[in-house]
């Protein structure tokens, strides 16, 4: 992959890369990749459900993550947001390997020219965490969406520490040329464990939290214990 100079970066010319467990994909991840569009103004989104993510355990099934974040994501006013499979079916090839994000952007800068991975304020505080940091921040640019009230405290605090210690340069750039951006998102906080505790205690899916595609799945396929018959 080609990096342009932080300066120079244009975000609109990116493919932000929104990974998750999705279990369930909810209204927070879908105003967060509706955001994007708008801020940064990114060029296109792919979604990408982690198949054997390395720090979660006890997660759903592979088949009924993605096809709920199909029905989440890929609707006609989205034109240009893809769900892509490519950890799904790295995992059916080497079901003993967890689903590595590292691995995955080296798979993609072989497609597409600029990428942006997107993460949570909570996510960038943790990133240090993540497999080959931080050889892992020089693959891609990163895009950070800040929550209100602290989250863009906590990234930049986060960030500042990378500076302090030579990681970062002061502009928040990689020795590589990538750069980290952080960037306000509408999206609401919505706790995928809750919503999955919830339909577990009362068999009903949470309208207010959930895309009517997604609770129609629910539905059909019983997940988490929802009931057929709920409303």
């Amino acid at each position: 992959m080609t990096s342009p100079d932080a300066v120079t970066l244009r975000w609109q010319e990116l493919t932000a890369v929104f990974g998750g467990t999705f279990d369930p994909p909810h209204l927070g991840h879908l105003q967060a990749v509706r955001g994007l569009f708008g801020c940064p103004g990114v060029r296109r989104v792919l979604v990408i459900p982690s198949a054997i993510p390395p720090q979660k355990s006890g997660i759903t099934s592979t088949h009924h993550r993605m096809e709920m974040a199909r029905r989440c994501f890929e609707r006609p006013e989205l034109p240009d947001v893809q769900v892509d499979p490519r950890e799904v079916l790295r995992a059916q090839l080497r079901p003993e390997a967890p689903s590595y994000t590292f691995d995955t952007l080296l798979e993609l800068r072989r497609e597409h020219s600029l990428l942006g991975c997107v993460v949570g304020a909570d996510q960038l505080a943790r990133l240090d965490t993540w497999h080959r940091f931080p050889e892992l921040l020089g693959l891609c640019h990163w895009i950070v969406l800040e929550r209100k009230p602290d989250g863009g405290h906590l990234a930049r605090e986060a960030l500042r520490s990378w500076v302090s210690s030579g990681l970062l340069r002061p502009d928040f750039s990689t020795r590589e040329g990538t750069r980290i951006g952080i960037f306000p998102t509408e999206a609401p906080w919505v706790s995928s464990t809750a919503i999955r505790e919830e339909i577990a205690r009362t068999g009903t899916p949470p309208i207010a939290a959930l895309p009517s595609e997604v609770i129609n799945y629910l539905k059909m396929h019983r997940v988490y214990g929802t009931t057929r018959d709920t409303r």
